[in-house]
């Protein structure tokens, strides 16, 4: 029997107990004793109901309880986390690629918005920065000079300071005086160069997929800055 049965089965006993009650008080208002005990008995019926009632509406709750899930599903997008990739912005977007490459092949005719990343102030539309870092790959295996300098990454007029004089040192005696050279310091100033590299290519080839123009020309401008770097640098 559910809990509902046996629910409407309490309120029909408790209506019957309710009708035995009025319909069988004397005059006095009072219950003879056969009848006080027939209603003693209905009485008895609504409260064991009752317990009833009570137990399975806790054994309902504890299988309830027991049923949850252990853990809380997801019901939301999860978060980035250190094992998906981060979104890239600026000359590290696709779109930022696309529309450069998109550029090239209108030679500038088609500029999207998406390149003020890079504005005239700063030399021009910069390059994707993926293309950025093959170009300075080629450069690092090409340019022998560059693994042996120091690398300074500027966009003008860069001040350095460098010591005009070097100290010497003397041998003295155990015990004896100290001399003190004087060291002095300069500056040089680096200013910012452009270093060019292009050439032409037919639209056929262009849009020819077969060929690889674009790895070909990253590589084949990688070389050549790299040799035209390490002639500034020797001579």
């Amino acid at each position: 029997m559910t809990i509902l049965e046996l629910r409407e089965k309490r309120s029909k006993a408790w209506n019957a107990a309710k009708a035995f009650l009025d319909s069988h008080r004397t005059e006095k208002g009072t219950l003879s004793a056969e009848d006080d005990a027939a209603y003693s008995k209905m009485e008895q019926d609504i409260n064991d109901l009752g317990k009833e009632i009570a137990r399975m509406e806790r054994q309902e709750q504890i299988e309830a309880e027991l049923n949850k899930p252990v853990n809380t599903p997801l019901t939301s997008k999860p978060e980035a986390n250190g094992n998906e990739p981060e979104k890239k912005t600026g000359r590290a977007s696709d779109e930022y690629r696309k529309a450069m490459v998109e550029a090239f092949r209108s030679n500038f005719k088609r500029v999207s918005n998406v390149l003020q990343e890079g504005v005239d102030a700063d030399g021009g539309y910069l390059v994707p920065e993926e293309y950025d870092r093959r170009l300075i790959d080629t450069l690092s295996e090409e340019n022998i000079m560059r693994s042996l300098a120091t690398t300074i990454t500027t966009s003008g007029e860069h001040k350095i300071n460098i010591a005009a004089t070097k100290p010497a040192a003397a041998w003295i005696e155990e015990g004896g005086a100290l001399t003190f050279g004087d060291a002095t310091f300069s500056q040089i100033l680096l200013d910012a160069h452009k270093l060019h590299v292009a050439i032409k290519v037919t639209e056929e080839l262009l849009y020819d997929n077969a060929f690889g123009l674009e790895n070909y020309i990253l590589t084949q401008f990688g070389k050549a800055l790299a040799n035209a770097e390490e002639d500034a640098l020797v001579a």
